[in-house]
Order: C-alpha cells, then structure tokens, then sequence
C-alpha cells in the first residue's frame, strides 16, 4: 500500500503549510477524517486525488495540493458558518458535561466509549471547520469577511479547545487504569488505545517516543501509515519541497510576499516567536514595545501581549486566521502566508511591513 501511495503522490504539486510540536496522535484523527466526504466540498464540486499529507516524527507536519481549489460560492460559505455554529452548539455540552465530572473513577468501557463520542462530535464539526483551516474560502461579501473569522474563532475557543482538553483527561484517565505512561499513550492511535483498554498490553509497545505515523488523503480516503511507511512517506514530501531555492533568495534579497490580511504600514525591530516557543511567550512577549512579531502562526493564548506590537507578520493564514482577526481588531498592518518568514527573518532585524501590498522588506 506505502509503495502505491507514493507512486500516486508523484503526479501532484505540494506546498508545506504547517510546521509545530509534535500533537498526540489521539487529537488530531478526527480532522482527516472530516476530509473524507466531506459535504461542502462535494457541494463546490472539489474532487482533488490528493487532498493532503500530514506526518508526525519529531514534529508535526502539514502539507497539502498546492493547486487546490477554492470555495467563492456564497451559498456553500454561509452554510459554513451557519452549520459550523450549530454543529458546534450541539455537541458542546457533552464536552462540558465530560470535564465538569469529577469521578474518580472511570470504567474502561466507559472510556473507550467517550473515545468513540469525541471522534464522531469532532468529525462532525470538523466538516465546518477544515474548509476554514484549509483557507479556501474566497469572498468579497463584506458580512462573510466579518463573520468568517468570528465562526473560526468561535469554533476554536468554544469547541477546539475544550475537545482537546477533554483528549487529555482521556489519556490521564487511560493511565490511570492502565499505568501506561502519557508519553506512551500520546503515540498510540484511537483503535489502539481502545484495544488497550479491551485488554491488549502489547499495544502500550508501539507507543515509542517519535513514533513515525502519517495521514494522507488520496481519492477521498484516509489512509495512515506508521513506522518505516511513514517515515517513507516524510522523506519522499521533503525531497519534493521546492521552497529551498525561494528561501535562498528572500534571505539574499531580503524581501518576502504573502497576503494582506490588514492594511496599512509599520517599520521595527523583529520579535521571532517560532512554534516551539508558545511556552516561554511570556518571557520573549513580556515588556516588548514596537515590535513587529514574525510567527508561523497566532494563537489566542498568546493575544495577551500583542498590544505592543507594530505589525504582525505569518507563514501561514488565510482570511479567517487569527493573526488576521486580531489585525483587524487591534487595526494593525498584518501580512499572512508568508510560507517561510521564520526561515528567512531573525530576531532583532530592522523589518518594514508594507501590508498595502502584501510585501515585507528587510532593512539595512
């Protein structure tokens, strides 16, 4: 199977969009799940072969077609929010119910079933929520522009959130019960943490810290793969990243493109906060003034210490990113989709952002 997936991914164009810590593998199941059949891109006629490549070793990485298709259609996009709202109303207070209780207690059984609940809930909000990850949506209709970033945010704060908490307390209950380590069960899919909790120790053994494992969606199936498959399907992604020759010339230039999420102009000093520094933010955010942040992505967590901040600048993003909700609410110039800003930018670089034009300049 691993050999024809890669002689199928050959024939495609990618782009690498995410780059972070390493995410238990429990978490993140759901949302590739929801690439499958997924209603509103049957509506838009989207019928990509490859749709995208996630894979997880040291890190977390995204990758995805680059010439997908975008949804414009104003129909399909209100639906969208409207459903992405309700969906996630609906299968909210199981969530709340779930860490509200304080048992002390949990049956495996009743574990493995809140497993298979939160798979479903999350699939089915995903459905509204991956078309605005993915930032495929394209619409010039001003309410859309406000509401679109508002149901991300709402569907991030509201449901996100709480559901990835609700994944943590499963695992520490898992332990519990178990005794298998958290840094164990982390690497363990969904299937394999039921079997465990049916009664499969051997399980618990493929739970080895940097665990190769990847999703890829190909002619609208999810298929994953782990071990030396996976760690196959990293090294044939990598080999076709075509971005080292456009990153040599930003670092030469000095000069880097991407979308203008708010307009407007700032010069100052770069503030690099890269994903694996989410938890020392307050230490490198703390006390900075007029600074330009240069982040692959933000996240409300951190909104905090933006205040000071002249301008923000993003490797990835589309119009409902945070980074972009956040510009246009703090009414600061923000450049997103940048791809490789982290790369070719270093901390304390003089920088100017010019998000009139989408453009982000290094000055001498």
């Amino acid at each position: 199977m691993q050999n024809s997936i890669l002689k199928e991914l050959k024939g495609h164009t990618f782009s690498k969009d995410t780059v972070f810590n390493r995410l238990p593998i429990l978490m993140v199941e759901a949302f590739f799940d929801a690439f499958v059949d997924n209603p509103y891109y049957v509506r838009a006629g989207i019928t990509r072969s490859f749709a995208g490549a996630t894979f997880m070793i040291e890190t977390y990485e995204d990758w995805n077609d680059a010439s997908i298709s975008m949804i414009s259609d104003k129909d399909i996009i209100s639906d969208i929010v409207k459903e992405g709202r309700k969906r996630m109303f609906e299968y909210k207070p199981f969530l709340d119910s779930f860490l509200a209780d304080k048992k002390s207690e949990y049956a495996n059984l009743e574990l493995a079933e809140t497993i298979h609940h939160l798979h479903h809930d999350a699939t089915m909000v995903y459905y509204e929520n991956l078309p605005l990850n993915e930032n495929i949506l394209e619409t010039d209709d001003p309410s859309l522009l406000e509401e679109l970033p508002k149901v991300r945010l709402e569907i991030s704060e509201q449901f996100v959130t709480p559901l990835w908490d609700c994944y943590k307390k499963v695992l520490a209950e898992i332990h519990e019960n178990t005794g298998v380590p958290v840094s164990t069960l982390e690497n363990l899919t969904s299937a394999e943490l039921v079997s465990l909790l049916n009664g499969d120790k051997t399980v618990s053994q493929r739970g080895v810290k940097n665990r190769p494992i990847a999703f890829v969606i190909l002619n609208n199936e999810r298929h994953m793969f782990t071990d030396s498959d996976a760690s196959s399907i990293a090294d044939f992604l990598r080999n076709q990243d075509t971005r080292a020759s456009e990153i040599q010339s930003s670092l030469k230039t000095g000069v880097l493109t991407g979308k203008t999420a708010h307009k407007g102009k700032a010069a100052g000093r770069v503030v690099l906060l890269r994903e694996g520094d989410y938890p020392n933010a307050a230490e490198i955010l703390g006390g900075k003034k007029q600074y330009i942040l240069v982040t692959p992505m933000t996240r409300p967590e951190i909104a905090m210490y933006f205040s000071e901040a002249l301008a923000f600048v993003t490797d990835e993003g589309g119009i409902t990113c945070h980074a972009a909700i956040v510009a246009r609410e703090m009414n600061k110039p923000c450049v997103i989709s940048t791809r490789f800003a982290t790369k070719v930018l270093k901390d304390g670089d003089m920088v100017e952002v010019d998000a009139d034009e989408g453009v982000v300049r290094r000055m001498l």
